[in-house]
């Protein structure tokens, strides 16, 4: 039980600094987890920073250059409408709101199974 604890406490007293935590150069290659949690802040920061430029982006693109055209936003659209497929949209809604009204005026019976 001494000899653990002493391994801890030299494990504990070592000073470490950054170079250490992404150092190749050990032996072994220890994975610590000051080392792990570093790396995922770092990367995390990265991360954070990508998303802000791109959003700063995408907003001075949006706002600030509305003259100009962008190919962030939506071009030209087509205006032209199929009237077969609207027809049997209307069609299909019409129908639903009738089978609707239906079951509000007539509703199914369910069988209570408490009873």
């Amino acid at each position: 039980m001494e000899k653990v604890s002493n391994q801890l406490d030299q494990t504990c007293a070592k000073k470490r600094n950054w170079k250490d935590l992404f150092s190749f150069r050990r032996p072994k290659f220890e994975n610590t987890a000051a080392r792990d949690w570093m790396i995922l802040f770092f990367l995390s920061l990265f991360l954070l920073f990508v998303i802000l430029f791109w959003s700063g982006y995408i907003f001075h693109q949006t706002f600030f250059l509305q003259d100009q055209p962008s190919s962030l936003l939506v071009g030209e659209r087509n205006t032209t409408v199929n009237e077969a497929k609207l027809e049997r949209v209307i069609r299909r809604f019409e129908e639903k709101e009738t089978t609707f009204e239906n079951l509000l005026k007539n509703p199914p019976a369910v069988v209570d199974p408490s009873k």
